[in-house]
């Protein structure tokens, strides 16, 4: 399958596509995908950068009513190779994880398709994350496929897939709440 219709199954056939990927085997198509959409997410969210980085620093620096270098604002070159780079890295860890989260529920499959169901459930936010509002709800996507997949390639109930992605997302959000108080509770007696 070509990378345009595999991303085009991924995204508009996903039961269908991880019903097929059951008969992929190894990490080596999934992480050569992964190669080719990363680097097309890095170099847009670089040019992305380039353009809204001015925008972005004029209106906080209007809001702080401070100047702010926009070298020390900006997504660099170095950056994008790190960024790139670490997103390939990043997952295999991720899929280690996710793989032994998985286990704890019951899933049946083996790393390797924990690893595919990583990278191709990443699909909509490595293609759409680099533009403005559109791409938080990638990220939404992606838990939705990444769901689904579970179901498919794990062989686990939804409810038990839906958990395996909501308790970190819950415990995350909770965390983020108790940080924010802290922080907020913490600049109120300083003042």
């Amino acid at each position: 399958m070509d990378l345009l219709n595999k991303i085009k199954s991924i995204l508009f056939e996903p039961k269908k596509f991880f019903t097929k990927l059951k008969k992929e085997k190894g990490v080596k198509s999934a992480f050569k995908y992964l190669i080719i959409v990363a680097l097309f997410s890095t170099v847009l969210t670089f040019i992305m950068s380039l353009i809204y980085t001015p925008v972005e620093t004029g209106i906080l620096e209007e809001f702080i009513g401070q100047e702010i270098s926009t070298e020390e604002s900006s997504f660099t070159y170095l950056d994008a190779i790190i960024s790139y780079l670490a997103i390939l890295i990043f997952s295999f860890v991720a899929a280690g994880i996710l793989h032994l989260w998985i286990k704890l529920f019951r899933g049946k499959a083996i790393y390797e398709k924990t690893y595919q169901l990583y990278v191709y459930g990443s699909t909509p936010a490595l293609l759409f994350s680099w533009i403005p509002f559109i791409g938080g709800f990638a990220w939404i996507y992606d838990l939705i496929l990444l769901v689904t997949g579970t179901v498919i390639i794990h062989k686990i109930s939804r409810t038990r897939s839906l958990l395996i992605y909501l308790i970190p997302l819950i415990i995350t959000m909770i965390l983020l709440t108790i940080a924010a108080i802290l922080i907020t509770a913490l600049s109120a007696t300083q003042v």
